[in-house]
């Protein structure tokens, strides 16, 4: 009985005492727990008060387009295609006077760029917000604007955004071009002046003359220019500082590819190398004693990147050039909304454009995986338009993958 007594005495202790370390356990696990609420709460009030913040200027639509340039006025148009009654709202500072609606395309050999305007049901139940993005909650589908009000978007958002040219970058090409040559000289910006050089090219081939013409860039716009002048009767040397064509956009073996073929054309391709000075140069006549007049012709000097030494100078009639983009935005990637940036700029999107779920990528910011050439930029005015209207189809309900080569209007493929 004393024996018993002792075990009985025993288990209550042990009983008792782990009751009590159960209970001490637990306090931390409590306060842990009351913790958790107390954070919680104040992530709630936290998001409560940005909420009631917003309330006071936000606003909803089914599609959010950021950006004013092509491939915003194609992201506009794809959405139409597909959803002809969907509320569009329009971010960027300065939208593109194309948004206005023209005529439509007037160039009779149909080179023009017919995507520079849209058609009048393209910008039924469009508004324009002319601010900037600063911010994107992919999770609550909202994009914030710099002045400080928010726009929802129900069914998807664009992120259009265009790159633009660098003042700096212009520096050196000022220096290199004379002012005497400013009159031979075409900086290409807008389909508009890519016409007007066809046009010149093809009114003089119509006199009998055949023109030089010197492009200067080794981008896809001007591979498409360099084989429409070709066709058209001109000479053309393609000037790139990159080892092959596009050498920043696709790879390496198929710009040779490209740049071979290109050759085959007639045009002359000169990689490696870059522009180091233009000028005008007055001749005066044999006999200037009886006539005074003086002709002049338009020399550009080009140097091999590699050797400084290697400088070939040719007589042109036109200098075509492509300045260089800066570097491709990818502002509105958070740590929150799960956007992924690309190596060399920009946001990773996979063939539909599609970066998040309802959040989609058009343009030279858009790195692509394409079908044909892997992992691409968007290059050019032909393909920010076609990008675009491919993820407004898509934003709308569509799934379409993008496979667009580009091609000019002359039947003419530099991608065969």
């Amino acid at each position: 009985m004393p024996r018993l007594a002792l075990w009985r005495g025993a288990g209550t202790a042990m009983v008792t005492a782990l009751r009590a370390s159960q209970r001490t356990r637990a306090r931390p696990f409590a306060a842990a727990a009351a913790g958790g609420v107390l954070c919680g709460g104040a992530l709630l009030a936290a998001r409560a008060a940005l909420e009631v913040e917003c309330k006071g200027a936000e606003r909803r639509a089914d599609y959010v387009v950021i950006g004013g340039a092509s491939s915003a006025m194609g992201g506009v148009h794809g959405v139409r295609q597909v959803d002809a009654s969907g509320s569009v709202i329009v971010v960027s500072p300065y939208p593109s006077p194309s948004f206005a609606v023209t005529g439509g395309c007037s160039g009779a050999d149909g080179l023009c760029v017919e995507f520079s305007a849209l058609e009048p049901s393209d910008l039924k139940n469009v508004t324009f917000e002319k601010t900037s993005a600063v911010g994107l909650d992919a999770d609550s589908q909202m994009v914030t604007l710099s002045d400080g009000s928010c726009v929802h978007y129900a069914k998807g958002c664009l992120i259009a955004s265009e790159n633009e040219v660098a003042a700096e970058q212009l520096k050196p090409l000022n220096r290199a071009i004379a002012d005497s040559a400013m009159p031979y000289v075409r900086m290409m910006g807008d389909p508009g002046t890519m016409q007007e050089v066809v046009t010149t090219v093809e009114k003089a081939h119509s006199r009998g003359e055949q023109w030089h013409v010197t492009v200067l860039g080794g981008t896809a716009e001007a591979c498409v220019l360099s084989s429409a002048l070709v066709a058209r009767g001109a000479v053309v040397t393609q000037v790139c500082e990159e080892k092959s064509i596009m050498g920043n956009a696709i790879p390496h073996y198929l710009g040779t590819h490209i740049m071979w073929l290109m050759k085959r054309m007639g045009v002359e391709v000169l990689p490696y190398s870059h522009m180091q000075y233009c000028r005008v140069v007055q001749e005066a006549s044999e006999d200037a004693a009886i006539n005074p007049t003086n002709s002049e012709y338009f020399e550009v000097f080009v140097r091999k990147s590699y050797d400084r030494l290697d400088v070939r100078k040719h007589t042109t009639n036109m200098l075509v050039v492509f300045p260089a983009r800066t570097g491709r935005s990818n502002n509105l990637i958070s740590d929150a909304n799960g956007l992924e940036a690309a190596s060399d700029g920009g946001y990773l999107v996979n063939a539909e454009l599609c970066a998040r779920s309802k959040v989609y990528v058009a343009g030279p910011s858009a790195n692509i995986r394409h079908a044909l050439f892997g992992r691409m930029h968007v290059e050019g005015e032909e393909d920010s338009w076609t990008s675009g209207v491919c993820a407004g189809r898509n934003m709308a309900g569509d799934r379409s993958q993008y496979t667009h080569v580009v091609s000019n209007n002359s039947n003419i493929c530099i991608f065969i």
